[in-house]
């Protein structure tokens, strides 16, 4: 082979797209809008309602007690996450998709009737418990979609989220207090004089139940064994794989005699690796067929790397039901494992500085942080999501489709960290001197200087485009190294699941370290800024991480087609 035919085969290329099932896909955005929605609702006035609490008299502890009460819900979803993932592999997504929608149409209204802090934790906790939308999100998004398409179907998640994203913020920040906001329409509204943070709660509740009813009728099941005579398709497609194996390892042994006759100076020409990806990935899975449709005297044919998952001949039937001991073997070895960690790690350092930027910018000036109102930080927020859900549906597919998931992925994780220390100069930046004129609008107690307003949106909409980059990445490389598509919900939530202790941990520990580094008076970086600095040093340690990870994660293990209309 020359070099030229060399370099041309490393090239990536994809198949004529597919089609994308464009109805069931706006369905499955549905829900996966509402998720950030329920997360982020909160995020412009948690730290007034925390305080509203009583909690402590110290503005400077507040932060410790927002950051419990925003792990909650990741917690709780962290305790749910698996059986959820677990249940979609046997019930089907559409069943516990409407399950978790149903929790988030009540649990918003019981957290805006909030009235002390132990009562607002135990419900954003039955929240979290009752959504596990994310994970079937992402489980269906995979099945609806290939390997051609995958790129553009897996971009509506981070479009979901950036969207929700822009919708939670406005409804959190522009509708709390409506008495004090709006006086002409609620001044004499006595529910919300009592309970000032329940209309962003329930509009929250509404648009959930839109999205319940529209996919309660219209959804349909994407598990293929599920559907009707799925055990002839099965049948099928584990002879499908057979013949493929058989192929393949013929194969192989015509090329191991071909070197044998030529020598040595063919081993560049005719090697194990020089197979197409396709081809390898496909004889990982069929591998793992053989072995457990086999006895257990029967030793399984090497394809040139190791078996990613050991599936018990007992748990891994090819026509037979999902196994949950087989999804957790998948989930938990070879490179479903590691893409889960790197999922793990974004989450963490992502929901760290998105919990951590509100209160931040909430913070009295001179205790380090911006003084911005609940409405300052929610119009900052949507501004500049608005501007990443365009960069999110036009440019993500194209720079995915050139790059690939793995190289994305490594790109958006180096811009984190070079992104992120910035905005702790937007404190000396308002603090500093200047002609500049405060720009007097609606945004009341929380005015910056203009410039100040310039560089925010810049800084936060450079962030969401890191996030945008990596998590999209991070979920189609997770739905590529899954080798046996039945278990992608299993191997889907026990990402999820890590993720969700990630970002339980990370507001936690946020705010413990935010508050400690309000009041330890330590010089750069151990002040204000630590919380920008940790956050940068987590998404370069992902960065060198993503190193070791295998390049045949660009493409998937098993090439498997459903798209229901």
């Amino acid at each position: 082979m020359t070099s030229s035919s060399s370099s041309s085969a490393s090239t990536r290329s994809l198949p004529t797209e597919t089609p994308l099932p464009k109805r069931q896909l706006a369905l499955v955005a549905m829900v996966g809008i509402t998720e950030p929605i329920h997360m982020t609702l909160v995020f412009p006035f948690i730290y007034y309602m925390v305080r509203d609490f009583n909690v402590s008299d110290d503005p400077r502890y507040v932060g410790f007690y927002v950051g419990v009460l925003a792990a909650a819900f990741a917690v709780a979803q962290l305790a749910t996450g698996l059986l959820w993932g677990i249940a979609s592999d046997h019930f089907g997504r559409r069943p516990i998709l409407l399950i978790g929608v149903a929790g988030s149409i009540v649990c918003p209204i019981l957290f805006g009737l909030s009235k002390t802090f132990t009562w607002a934790v135990m419900i954003r906790i039955l929240w979290g418990m009752l959504n596990g939308n994310a994970s079937s999100v992402k489980t269906m998004v995979g099945e609806l979609t290939d390997e051609s398409n995958q790129a553009k179907g897996f971009s509506l998640l981070p479009f979901c989220w950036h969207t929700g994203s822009v919708i939670g913020p406005v409804l959190g920040g522009l509708l709390a207090d409506p008495v004090e906001h709006y006086p002409s329409l609620f001044g004499q509204s006595v529910l919300f004089r009592t309970y000032p943070y329940l209309l962003p709660c329930l509009v929250c509740s509404a648009l959930s139940l839109l999205a319940w009813v529209l996919n309660y009728l219209y959804l349909v099941e994407t598990v293929e064994h599920h559907a009707p005579n799925s055990a002839a398709a099965d049948d099928d497609e584990e002879q499908a794989i057979h013949d493929a194996h058989y192929d393949h390892h013929h194969h192989r042994v015509e090329e191991s005699s071909h070197y044998r006759a030529h020598g040595s100076s063919s081993a560049s020409t005719h090697t194990s690796y020089d197979l197409p990806d396709e081809t390898t990935a496909l004889l990982i899975s069929t591998n793992a067929a053989i072995q457990a449709s086999t006895a257990a005297s029967a030793n399984p044919i090497s394809v040139g790397g190791p078996i990613p998952v050991p599936i018990d001949s007992n748990d891994a039937n090819e026509s037979g039901p999902a196994s949950p001991r087989a999804g957790l073997s998948i989930a938990l070895s070879g490179d479903p494992l590691r893409c889960t960690i790197g999922y793990a790690a974004v989450s963490f350092f992502t929901l760290f500085i998105e919990e951590m930027f509100p209160i931040w910018a909430a913070t009295p000036f001179d205790n380090g942080g911006m003084g911005m109102s609940t409405r300052a930080i929610g119009i900052a927020l949507s501004v500049s999501g608005l501007f990443v859900v365009y960069l999110q549906l036009y440019l993500y597919p194209k720079v995915q489709n050139a790059w690939g998931a793995l190289r994305c992925f490594r790109h958006g994780t180096t811009l984190c960290a070079v992104v992120v220390p910035c905005f702790g100069i937007l404190h000396y930046l308002e603090a500093s001197p200047s002609s500049l004129t405060v720009v007097y609008t609606m945004l009341s107690e929380g005015d910056l200087r203009p410039i100040t307003w310039v560089v925010l949106i810049a800084l936060l909409t450079l962030k969401e485009w890191c996030s945008v980059m990596y998590f999209t990445s991070a979920c189609i490389l997770i739905n590529n190294a899954v080798p046996d598509r039945r278990y992608l919900g299993t191997v889907n939530s026990v990402s999820y699941s890590a993720a969700s202790l990630a970002r339980a941990v990370g507001p936690a520990l946020g705010g413990t370290v935010f508050s400690w580094s309000l009041t330890t008076g330590y010089p750069f970086p151990f002040n204000h800024n630590f919380i920008f600095v940790m956050t940068a040093s987590i998404s370069l340690a992902t960065y060198f991480m993503s190193l070791t990870w295998n390049s045949r994660l660009d493409r998937r293990a098993i090439s498997k087609t459903s798209s229901p209309q």
